[in-house]
């Protein structure tokens, strides 16, 4: 297991490698991994593209655990530390990497179930449209009462 390089991220830096993700470090949901940066985000750089995907598919798993709260600090805004982010990760790391493969395929699962949730939010939503433009066309046009 090849260790990971986590650094803040600077919006004015310009790395240009191809295996680097971001965690949220600020926010609503500090501890979440992404593949775009956020301005209070934590840089991940990976050596390789094997590497690249245990750690950011680790980082998601110990955020949709909240393995991340019990580090969170603030009172009013949430953050991790990056001290904090390390010793998650050093923690957890060893353990998932001897499992890797069945981790991956639980992610796959999530993944699925995941897509599945967003679906299913989407039919909502178009439901919800479809009930309100009902109500209007009855509303707006207004029977005659005489």
């Amino acid at each position: 297991m090849q260790p990971l390089h986590i650094s803040c991220y600077h919006p004015d830096s310009t790395v240009t490698h191809p295996f680097v993700f971001y965690i949220l470090a600020k926010g609503e949901n500090p501890g979440k991994p992404g593949f775009n940066p956020w301005t209070k985000s934590f840089q991940c750089i990976a050596p390789n593209k094997e590497m690249f995907d245990f750690y950011f598919w680790l980082c998601f798993g110990l955020f949709e655990a909240g393995k991340f709260i019990s580090y969170h600090r603030g009172s009013v805004i949430q953050f991790v530390n990056l001290r904090d982010l390390r010793e998650v990760l050093k923690q957890f790391a060893p353990h998932v990497y001897h499992h890797y493969q069945q981790y991956r395929q639980i992610v796959d699962d999530l993944s699925k179930l995941e897509k599945r949730n967003v679906t299913m939010a989407e039919q909502i939503v178009s439901t919800k449209h479809l009930q309100q433009q009902l109500i209007n066309d009855v509303v707006v046009k207004k029977p005659n009462c005489s």
